[in-house]
């Protein structure tokens, strides 16, 4: 499994990080902590059954992400909750405004090359930093760095790409 982590900066400090796998197993980096406690085959819990169900109908061709405030940004669990909000917003409307939808399928758009674009698919976790600028910051500044997460995960997509071409897969 090949992860790549990276810090994305807007201009003054840096507000996202984000882990990217780009082949991704049921169980992957964006999966929650209680669903994979709950996947574990000693787990008794009632929904063991229903989350086998969920991971059996996994599907590594889409573009599985998740936002993550941490506890260390703030007490509150509405802050915390606002934040992750508007990385969310932020990122579906990138993805959108650069073709794909929030799932990673390709969507229609005019424009040269964009038919020849493929979906994407993987998964990522988008990391808020712990630092109080991260709850201040703008909505301009928050959709900075969600620009350079996307376009970080599109470069990542488009290098695996490429790699399996070379070796001729």
């Amino acid at each position: 499994m090949i992860q790549t982590a990276t810090k994305l900066a807007s201009s003054a400090k840096k507000l996202l990080y984000i882990n990217f796998d780009p082949r991704p197993r049921p169980l992957n980096i964006a999966t929650l902590e209680t669903t994979r406690n709950l996947a574990d085959p000693l787990s008794k819990h009632p929904f063991h059954i229903r989350t086998q169900r969920r991971l059996a109908a996994f599907d590594p061709t889409k573009l599985h992400w998740r936002v993550l405030a941490p506890t260390g940004l703030s007490k509150s669990a509405y802050v915390r909750d606002k934040v992750g909000k508007r990385v969310k917003e932020a990122f579906k409307d990138e993805l959108r405004r650069q073709g794909w939808g929030p799932d990673g399928r390709r969507i229609a758009v005019d424009g040269a090359g964009a038919e020849q674009e493929r979906d994407l698919c993987g998964a990522a976790l988008i990391g808020v930093v712990k630092d109080p600028i991260a709850i201040t910051a703008s909505m301009t500044a928050v959709r900075e760095s969600v620009s350079q997460a996307v376009r970080k995960i599109v470069q990542e997509q488009r290098g695996e790409n490429e790699s399996h071409r070379k070796r001729g897969r």
